[in-house]
């Protein structure tokens, strides 16, 4: 990967956050700027956090930066502390852990974030590289910092993912081999820490990279074994790759489809898309995160599903409601909430709801049904659905189903948006007063049926849609 370490002297000087850091630095190497922020800085990436090593007081020196920025403290065990708001970028401060910076960075995870800055000099001259990292991220490699890498914190199993595929870092060999002996310290993450660092995985960009890697190293056999009992399972004639090569070409095409929502479903130009992908789920998670994940795990139910007909085809009738009951308790395991459960399952759950919509026969009635049976996941299902679909390209399948199917998804869509935007032409109590009928299921069908006449154009006001009803209450709507 290309870096510019004569762009970070600009870089430094124009950031008003490291400013305030050096601000606060008493002279040089009492505190220094590390890790992630100057890889990013580095790489020309968007930059986020700061990470902070001090050498004599990270807590006083924290809760001074927080008085004069105006942020939150939040004050960790180790001594260290967190900043947060005010419109800054986070600050972390730690107490450095070696009386010198270089023994600290050992101590980093990778040699791509063993790097630092002083914060008093401010400058590239400050720079300090004691492992390569700098050469290592210009050659592509993501190299462990120390044999005791993922024994220190075993979370790394999946930042390696990350920086692996974030940056384009292909781990070397000792590396991987690393991974693959610790891959059953997965098992020592906190619940609520795998969630964070997975939902960070699958919310960002290259998700079969990501998932290829941690598969390959053994991490998913530890830490999601439904993910790893997919590898070697095949399928039947409607797919050409097996399933867990399968879940891999289906993260693709939604990633892709997150990308470009404009190329796949153009009349809404795939702004509301994206800002409907944008919004918080549950505990900070947003609905991206849980669309990738669910690609991840769509299909966990095929290998509990699966059965053999004495032709030899292979059936995986059910599985979605096999893994809909699977993904509950993948949720349960990972520390979610009610709500972020229910959603994840949810997704997993419906995700061959558009193909059964067009088994049933497609029209207003039904699509409206399904979009309202999926409700506010709708356009997570539509999209995980459709790159599902495309994903599946067997002798059984042609060019011109999927683009039927293509169509479908769309006008699925149109439907939701359509629903969202135009409210009904009568309530319920306009039925049951013209009705004289009480509350009861033939009012939501009456209600139902109007809706989908207004869809059709076949009503467009009030009266309407009244009159339109009348016949099915032989007579009793009083107009």
């Amino acid at each position: 990967m290309e870096t510019d370490p004569q762009n970070l002297d600009r870089i430094l000087a124009e950031d008003p956050m490291f400013a305030m850091v050096a601000e606060m630095a008493s002279g040089p190497g009492d505190l220094y700027v590390c890790g992630g922020y100057l890889l990013e800085a580095l790489t020309g990436r968007e930059r986020g956090g700061l990470l902070v090593a001090s050498r004599e007081d990270p807590l006083g020196t924290g809760m001074l930066l927080a008085e004069m920025a105006g942020m939150t403290p939040v004050v960790f065990d180790d001594g260290g502390v967190h900043l947060y708001g005010a419109g800054w970028r986070d600050v972390t401060m730690v107490p450095m852990t070696d009386p010198d910076i270089e023994g600290h960075l050992v101590r980093s995870g990778f040699t791509a974030e063993a790097i630092a800055v002083d914060a008093w000099e401010g400058t590239l001259q400050g720079l300090i590289d004691p492992l390569g990292g700098l050469s290592d991220i210009e050659g592509g490699w993501l190299r462990a910092a120390s044999p005791g890498v993922f024994e220190e914190d075993p979370a790394r199993l999946l930042h390696a993912a990350e920086l692996s595929a974030e940056y384009g870092l292909e781990p070397d060999s000792e590396t991987e081999r690393l991974m693959s002996d610790s891959a059953n310290l997965a098992a020592e993450i906190e619940p609520h820490r795998a969630w964070r660092k997975l939902s960070r995985l699958f919310g960002g960009r290259a998700l079969a990279r990501k998932a290829g890697l941690l598969m390959r190293t053994g991490v998913f056999k530890t830490l999601l074994p439904e993910v790893d009992a997919l590898f070697g399972i095949p399928q039947n004639y409607y797919h050409h790759l097996g399933v867990w090569e399968h879940t891999l070409e289906t993260m693709n095409n939604l990633e892709y489809m997150i990308d470009s929502p404009a190329a796949f479903f153009p009349i809404y130009s795939g702004r509301r898309i994206l800002l409907h992908l944008g919004r918080e789920v549950e505990g900070g998670v947003k609905r991206r995160a849980y669309l990738g994940f669910a690609a991840l795990i769509h299909d966990i139910g095929k290998p509990v599903a699966m059965t053999v007909e004495p032709s030899g085809r292979i059936r995986f009738q059910g599985h979605q409601v096999a893994g809909g009951e699977m993904a509950h308790s993948v949720a349960a395991r990972l520390g979610l909430g009610r709500k972020g459960s229910s959603h994840l399952a949810g997704l997993v759950a419906d995700h061959m709801r558009l193909g059964f919509l067009m088994k049933q026969g497609e029209s207003a009635r039904t699509r409206l049904e399904a979009v309202r049976e999926m409700g506010d996941r709708s356009i997570e299902v539509i999209m995980l659905s459709l790159s599902d679909r495309m994903a599946t390209m067997g002798e059984a399948s042609t060019e011109d189903a999927v683009g039927r199917y293509k169509r479908m998804a769309t006008r699925v869509l149109a439907d939701y948006f359509w629903d969202l935007d135009y409210p009904p032409l009568v309530g319920g109590h306009d039925v049951m007063m013209h009705a004289r009928v009480g509350p009861g299921p033939e009012v939501g069908r009456a209600l139902f049926k109007a809706r989908v006449a207004q869809r059709e154009a076949i009503v467009s006001t009030r009266q309407q849609a009244l009159e339109y009803l009348a016949p099915d209450f032989k007579g009793r709507m009083n107009l």
